[in-house]
């Protein structure tokens, strides 16, 4: 049977969707046509105070990021001036304790040297022991 524009009307009329196309797990009561598009959250804080943080493995590592470099740039840039803001916050918040801190300091120098002194005295009295000890031994 040929295809005529009569043909194709009354066959395209059969034609009935039942619900839109979706992905599947995806809810269609949830759909917002004007929604951006999907972006990775925020690289958490706390993966980066790890004692041993190596950048490259924690970046190469990360499940489903797919994100431009640019972009994770612009996450660490946004993340630094944070922390930035956060440690003037708390120097801002803590001034007076901020500044008597470096007057509790001074004085500091000296109690250094007296360790010095101290630690010297302990090095010659070992090695006095160890000599003691060696001319025993050869004995």
């Amino acid at each position: 049977m040929a295809a005529t524009p009569d043909n194709l009307s009354s066959s395209m009329a059969d034609l009935r969707v039942s619900a839109p196309f979706t992905l599947s797990g995806s809810d269609t009561s949830s759909v917002d046509e004007d929604a951006p598009l999907p972006f990775p959250e925020a690289l958490p804080r706390a993966d980066f105070l790890a004692q041993d943080f190596q950048p490259a493995a924690y970046l190469s590592a990360l499940p489903h990021r797919h994100q431009t470099l640019e972009d994770l740039r612009s996450d660490l840039r946004d993340r630094s001036a944070a922390i930035s803001s956060e440690l003037l916050e708390l120097v801002n918040s803590n001034y007076t304790a901020f500044l008597s801190l470096g007057s509790e300091l001074r004085g500091g120098d000296d109690k250094v040297e007296d360790v010095k002194v101290s630690l010297l005295g302990f090095r010659r009295a070992v090695e006095e022991v160890k000599t003691k000890l060696l001319r025993r031994g050869a004995r």
